[in-house]
């Protein structure tokens, strides 16, 4: 039974290995998306390594985030008229 545990960790560490390769590759040369390699490595390794599952745990929080920000920029831009707003002389 420890064997066939060993045996698939190293499967997953071994593919998963080899999508997060694929996934580096991808993000420096444009002619493949490297982030959707980069996630399906951190998904399957995350399945035996608590490190994976931390960096997959960021990487969510890091897209609500960005998300959050988009959908607040979006908001914020619709309630805008568009009209510069005039500047008071005060000075006198």
């Amino acid at each position: 039974m420890a064997s066939q545990r060993m045996i698939r960790k190293a499967l997953v560490l071994v593919g998963g290995t080899l999508l997060l390769a694929i996934g580096v590759v991808g993000v420096v040369v444009p002619i493949m998306p490297g982030v959707i390699f980069l996630i399906a490595g951190l998904l399957l390794m995350s399945t035996e390594f608590a490190w994976a599952d931390r960096a997959l745990n960021s990487a969510r929080r890091w897209i609500d985030e960005r998300r959050s920000k988009s959908q607040d920029r979006k908001t914020s831009s619709k309630t805008d008229t568009g009209t510069p707003q005039t500047m008071r002389d005060t000075s006198a």
